[in-house]
């Protein structure tokens, strides 16, 4: 599903190296407390190199490196719940 809030349908909330950064580290709780982009850890991990992760306080946006989910699970920003 295309997100309205990204660009031209595409936006981080679908994009495959965004990941929620949860408060717990249990694994169970579902409290979000930002979202993590990957995408530069891993271009760096690639290269042999040590990377970073970018921290997003919002789920939607969208940047030259999107990627879409094939995944259609997704977690809601508004409720902190598993979208099917």
């Amino acid at each position: 599903m295309d997100c309205d809030q990204g660009y031209k349908g595409d936006c981080c909330c679908g994009c495959e190296h965004q990941v929620p950064l949860n408060v717990c580290g249990c694994g169970k709780c579902s409290t979000v407390e930002g979202w993590i982009c990957t995408i530069f850890w891993k271009m760096s991990q690639a290269r042999g190199e040590q990377g970073v992760m970018v921290h997003q306080s919002r789920q939607h946006g969208c940047c030259e490196m999107h990627t879409k989910r094939t995944s259609i699970v997704k977690l809601t920003e508004e409720t902190n719940d598993i979208e099917k």
